[in-house]
């Protein structure tokens, strides 16, 4: 399992955040496993700062995205439970390309072209995305450059919505207007988004931090097509979206660098 090498902070402000979600050939226990299909999307900071009501496409996120969306040939058995889950099978990738050099300079060049500094955020990424992406990397001797830093939604949601349950009984949002900025209570700095609240009394309980519980949480409605790797990246966009400020200035202090994080074995 991969863990964090050396840890530290973004001396100047997250400009785009690069949405990160793999689907693989097992589940996080199916060690080692291969990527199946790899998913960035990309989305400035002001963009997510100014977004206000509406939907793009069925999603709350903002009109000005990048995307990049490839499905590869593991070269390896996807076992049923991921397949299950997927809708990948090895027949269905045979004729794609596995995870090579080409492969690498798409999501190099991907990210060299969004404004800098770039910070990849994935979901469970330190103990799964990351790792497994690393592990990619080495085995064609690549690395990204070292000023890519990368940040685990899983802990920012985990630090942001359990301090605000933490302290704060019950929140009714009805009296708040569109735009205001606030946060839950003075000890976290989420950025309300009345659209997503539904203006509705924000619940007091979250058992489960992945990313599907998170996003009804958040958003009020069910996620679509979870274990699409683009779809999984938007919904979790659309999370980040819900708190705004609040979880890019917690990337902000807690990314460190891509580089490391160590290669999942």
């Amino acid at each position: 399992m991969g863990g964090v090498v050396q840890q530290g902070c973004v001396k100047n402000r997250i400009r785009s955040f690069v949405i990160l979600d793999l689907e693989t050939t097992g589940l996080p226990y199916d060690k080692p496993v291969k990527i199946t299909e790899i998913s960035m999307v990309a989305a400035l900071r002001e963009h997510i700062t100014e977004y206000r009501n509406g939907l793009i496409n069925g999603v709350a996120v903002p009109r000005v995205l990048s995307k990049l969306s490839i499905c590869i040939s593991p070269r390896r058995r996807i076992s049923k439970r991921a397949s299950d889950i997927t809708h990948l099978t090895n027949e269905l990738l045979e004729h794609q390309n596995p995870f090579d050099e080409h492969l690498f300079n798409m999501l190099n060049g991907f990210m060299k072209r969004v404004p800098q500094p770039v910070c990849i955020i994935a979901h469970n990424g330190l103990r799964f995305d990351f790792p497994i992406l690393q592990a990619e990397l080495f085995k064609i001797g690549k690395a990204f450059p070292d000023h890519i830093m990368c940040a685990d939604s899983l802990c920012g949601f985990r630090n942001l919505l359990q301090a605000c349950k933490s302290t704060t009984p019950e929140v009714d949002t009805s009296e708040i207007t569109e735009g205001k900025r606030g946060c839950l209570n003075v000890s976290c700095p989420t950025q309300k988004r009345l659209n997503l609240l539904s203006k509705e009394k924000l619940q007091n309980t979250l058992s489960s931090f992945k990313l599907d519980d998170v996003y009804r949480f958040l958003l009020k409605r069910d996620p679509v097509n979870s274990h699409y790797a683009e779809n999984d990246a938007l919904n979790l966009l659309e999370c980040i979206v819900a708190l705004g400020n609040g979880f890019m200035e917690w990337a902000d202090e807690n990314a460190i660098q891509f580089n490391s994080i160590k290669e999942m074995g």
